[in-house]
């Protein structure tokens, strides 16, 4: 399929889905976060009845049409209570303890955050009539051989080994998704390209690693695109797909475009970081995406990376 730049601001979640979420009951984890909150929108424009967990929160209530409910997914009666209230048709698993730090004091709360909470849901998911559990990973998970490099990339991917073996042998109707790294409005200042963005607009030079590292930017609502492909195609399940352009770009030419873009005169500064120990680059194969659920991504990175831009120099109400 070819997609006119021109239209992507025009871009409707309905046009592309219709009515096949119209209806449906979705319960998405980590709804707050970056991707769960642009997920939600989507799918509330597509008539789904959407359950968002939140956590640390005293009670449960209802924000713009979403269902949220406190819950922490390391209780596993929690767990539990949560999916016999939302009886979803479809599940999104996307909270998460996100720090790709190297630290040891990061190992038990990312096993505890990540691995133990996935378990609890997919084991409260087992009796129930959910017709697809999307997990989602990460491009930090390493390649096969490769050990990780932080214990938020372990702890994935032991997430990701039992969530295939609830599939092989219990039978869950689960989807794995690897999305690369996310970009788009609204995302956090502490991560790297509204943290660059924002520097800028402060007049002060960004302050980075090396910008050798290889990775795969993506926009988020190509993200929340295959995620919602992962819920409807029968090719889906028990399958892992990456979520990504396909193409590598380091730091460097990220911040460089990003620069160009701005017309700025305060540059980066390279090297005042130190890498990552043992990073390794990070380019999505969408072969099978595109193949299996018919989706590829439509915004390129300029595309992206101006829409995000305008919205970090508008003035946001």
């Amino acid at each position: 399929m070819n997609y006119k730049t021109e239209n992507l601001r025009q871009y409707s979640w309905r046009q592309e889905f219709g009515d096949q979420f119209n209806g449906r009951r979705v319960l998405v984890t980590g709804a707050r976060g970056f991707v769960g909150s642009y997920l939600c929108e989507a799918l509330l424009s597509l008539g789904a009845k959407v359950y968002g967990t939140k956590l640390n929160t005293l009670s449960d209530n209802e924000v713009d049409g979403i269902r949220f409910m406190s819950v922490d997914l390391r209780n596993q009666q929690a767990a539990k209570e949560i999916v016999e209230a939302s009886n979803p048709d479809f599940t999104y698993h996307l909270a998460a303890l996100v720090d790709t730090h190297q630290q040891v004091d990061l190992v038990l709360p990312a096993l505890q955050h990540n691995l133990v909470g996935t378990l609890h849901l997919l084991m409260a998911l087992l009796d129930r009539q959910c017709q697809r559990i999307v997990i989602t990973s990460s491009s930090e998970t390493p390649p096969h051989g490769q050990a990780p490099n932080s214990p938020y990339a372990a702890s994935k991917l032991a997430m990701m080994a039992y969530a295939e073996m609830f599939h092989t042998l219990y039978g869950l109707p689960v989807v794995m998704a690897r999305p690369h790294m996310t970009y788009g409005p609204r995302q956090p200042e502490d991560k790297l390209i509204p943290y660059v963005i924002c520097s800028i607009l402060e007049n002060t030079s960004p302050m980075l690693s090396s910008g050798g590292r290889i990775c795969d930017m993506v926009y988020v609502k190509d993200v929340v695109r295959g995620l919602l492909c992962m819920a409807i195609s029968n090719a889906a399940v028990g399958c892992t797909f990456d979520i990504g352009t396909g193409k590598g770009v380091s730091i460097r030419e990220i911040v460089t475009r990003i620069t160009a873009l701005m017309r700025t005169s305060c540059f980066p500064i390279f090297g005042d970081l130190t890498d990552r120990v043992g990073e390794f680059p990070q380019i999505a194969d969408i072969k099978n995406s595109c193949a299996a659920l018919g989706w590829q991504p439509r915004w390129t990175m300029d595309e992206g990376l101006i829409e995000t831009i305008e919205w970090y120099t508008s003035p946001q109400v």
